[in-house]
């Protein structure tokens, strides 16, 4: 998926004549599957099945991620776990795909009398290697980083800035260039830290799933893109968490971490992502929120001013705020600031600054840089 593109330009406190000319969102039309490896020709069927249905979906699960993690060429599948029009098979090799990031570099699959096929990208001693690349790493980040004394969304957003600091979006897509299978893999993440969307999805439910914690990969799409992220669970309620999002690509190439998608419900994320809400669990809380679980939501303008006004009395370089009913009229940033500057000018020193919006979300973050 093509990330957020988000142009951060700094403002002078003393030149009162600059122009906000950031944007929010570009995307690119020509779009690929950030899941591709997984739907695109991954069974053709060439026979007629026994219309004899299923008898145990659990052993056909199971049978087939055992084949795939372990790289296997073919399974034998019994005609009479079949359905009459393969379509089971189909649906079955997409869930194991999507439960178990270990399987990596898998192109397709053909079914044809009892044997069903696999094909790779890459050799079999490849896939191995890779594979037992990430389960060190993933041993070595749980090692270092998760205490068994740390709450569950602790943890989650541990993984979740661990993850956007080791990882650059891919630029390649970008460019139109070739990107490499690496880069919608666990490994691409882990190991290479360069992704796109699978990739940071993927490797968000591999590392949860280390911690005991329930987490989902969502296949969706945003306004132009097909895109990956996830639903995870804390404490019993279910939320949305884009870690590609927070990662935004910049016009400078700094590196940015962001909270704005982390642990949406849906009517906030449905502003700029779609899914099949059937498939998913229902996201309906903002207890945990990174906003709202750190009291840093404001419903009004005089709340957002003595905000902005403390954290420049307290020297804060970050400042970060979810404004309900954002307008940017009303919430004027770079006049805000001047006010409350001129305001406080014995008090605030400030050399310069630079800000960004996030207005589906409401979101306003603002970099100071001081004198002293």
């Amino acid at each position: 998926m093509l990330k957020r593109l988000i142009k951060i330009l700094i403002f002078s406190i003393i030149t009162i004549s600059i122009l906000w000319l950031g944007i929010n969102h570009i995307y690119r039309f020509k779009e690929p599957d950030p899941m591709n490896e997984l739907v695109s020709s991954i069974i053709k069927v060439e026979d007629q099945f026994s219309t004899e249905k299923i008898q145990d979906e659990e052993d056909l699960f199971q049978t087939i991620e055992k084949g795939l993690l372990e790289g296997k060429d073919s399974i034998i599948i019994d005609n009479k776990l079949i359905n009459d029009d393969g379509s089971f098979l189909f649906d079955t090799i997409e869930q194991v795909l999507m439960s178990n990031p270990e399987i990596m570099y898998y192109k397709g699959g053909r079914y044809r009398k009892g044997l069903l096929s696999f094909e790779y990208s890459k050799p079999i001693e490849d896939i191995k290697l890779h594979q037992e690349a990430i389960r060190k790493k993933r041993d070595e980040i749980i090692l270092h980083n998760i205490r068994s004394d740390m709450s569950d969304y602790e943890k989650v957003k541990t993984i979740h800035d661990y993850i956007i600091d080791i990882t650059k979006y891919d630029r390649r897509y970008l460019n139109d260039e070739e990107v490499p299978d690496e880069s919608h893999s666990v490994y691409g993440v882990l190991n290479e830290g360069v992704a796109l969307c699978g990739g940071y999805a993927k490797t968000m439910k591999y590392l949860l799933d280390a911690v005991d914690i329930e987490c989902i990969v969502v296949i969706g799409k945003t306004k132009y893109d097909n895109h990956a992220w996830n639903i995870i669970k804390i404490d019993g309620y279910y939320y949305h968490i884009d870690a590609t999002w927070d990662d935004p690509v910049t016009a400078d190439g700094s590196d940015v971490l962001s909270y704005d998608y982390f642990n949406l419900k849906d009517e906030d994320i449905e502003k700029t992502h779609s899914w099949n809400r059937a498939d998913y669990p229902q996201c309906n809380s903002d207890k945990h929120n990174y906003y709202y679980y750190n009291g840093l939501v404001v419903n009004s303008y005089n709340d957002f001013y003595n905000r902005i006004e403390k954290s420049l009395l307290n020297k804060n370089k970050v400042f970060q705020i979810k404004v309900l009913g954002f307008d940017e009229e009303i919430y004027n940033i770079p006049n805000t600031i001047n006010v409350i500057v001129n305001d406080k000018i014995q008090l605030i020193d400030i050399k310069d600054y630079r800000y960004r919006i996030n207005d589906e979300q409401g979101i306003v973050t603002i970099e100071f840089n001081y004198n002293r």
